[in-house]
């Protein structure tokens, strides 16, 4: 009795175990639009990364004591979910944005529309919702 009750009980578990695991691959392939404002909030610096329908983008830094920089640049998605984009016309120097005749391929990932700037998933904008 005590093993048919155990036998049902890791059944149950592994079933549960298997819709949760499919249950998040789906939400990870889900379409997204990725237009709109996203934002990374860093202790120097406020950076707004717009982006607009017909692919036109604009990346605005404001630092205190400095004047507003604002960058025009392009974007495209590149796969049909929508969370491959690449831009051209900003490059990255460290953490800091110039106007430049370059390329930037984002992944723009989970709920929130996270797109990191570092590999160490440190500096990210998030969408504004």
């Amino acid at each position: 009795m005590k093993r048919h009750v155990l036998t049902r009980s890791l059944l149950g578990e592994a079933l549960l175990s298997a819709a949760l695991l499919a249950g998040l691959a789906g939400c990870a392939d889900k379409n997204i639009d990725p237009g709109g404002v996203y934002v990374l909030d860093k202790d120097t610096s406020v950076y707004t990364l717009t982006l607009r329908a017909g692919g036109e983008c604009s990346l605005t830094v404001a630092s205190p004591g400095r004047p507003l920089e604002v960058i025009q640049a392009n974007w495209q998605a590149d796969d049909d979910t929508g969370r491959l984009v690449t831009f051209s016309g900003i490059s990255w120097r460290g953490s800091w944005p110039e106007e430049a005749p370059a390329y930037w391929l984002v992944n723009i990932e989970g709920r929130v529309q996270k797109m990191c700037i570092d590999s160490e998933d440190i500096d990210c904008f998030y969408k504004k919702q």
